[in-house]
């Protein structure tokens, strides 16, 4: 009799176990399914731009650049009116430039070379962490290339 109780506490722990193992996948299977129940973590975000440093006639130009898909996708106004900023603005040097955007919270990722028109081009890639982006899918605007629109769909049969 004390032989079947023991058998039988086993039994039952093993089934525990089983069934513990199982609700611990099924879980993070239906969160690989459904990617609303993932959590992006603050700061896990970045807004990207560049920085180019060229050399035209003799002469220095640095330029900074965004894409203006970021005026739809930032929630943090005051970066986006740096990139405003600093876009339109002639800077003297690259240091210049790069020393003005890091004191607003910009930093290199990394930098290149290539060969333009006039010469080699530097180019770096700058980041500014911002804690939400509002997601943006140029390919489902309207007007844009391959974007169905419901004025244009046919229902029914022909």
């Amino acid at each position: 009799m004390k032989l079947f109780n023991i058998v039988l506490a086993g039994a039952a722990f093993l089934f525990a176990i089983q069934a513990n193992a199982q609700m611990t996948t099924n879980s993070k299977s239906s969160t690989k399914e459904n990617p609303k129940n993932m959590q992006v973590d603050a700061g896990a975000s970045k807004l990207y731009g560049e920085v180019t440093l060229s050399e035209i006639n003799g002469r220095t130009s640095v330029k900074v650049s965004f894409d203006p898909i970021m005026d739809r996708m930032g929630s943090e106004k005051g970066a986006i009116a740096v990139i405003h900023h600093a876009k339109d603005h002639k800077f003297s040097s690259l240091g210049e430039a790069l020393n003005v955007l890091s004191s607003h919270g910009w930093n290199v990722e990394m930098g290149w070379t290539s060969l333009g028109r006039g010469g080699e081009v530097q180019h770096f890639l700058i980041s500014h962490e911002v804690k939400k982006l509002s997601p943006v899918s140029p390919w489902l605007d309207k007007g844009s290339r391959g974007a169905s629109s419901k004025d244009n769909s046919q229902g029914g049969r022909n």
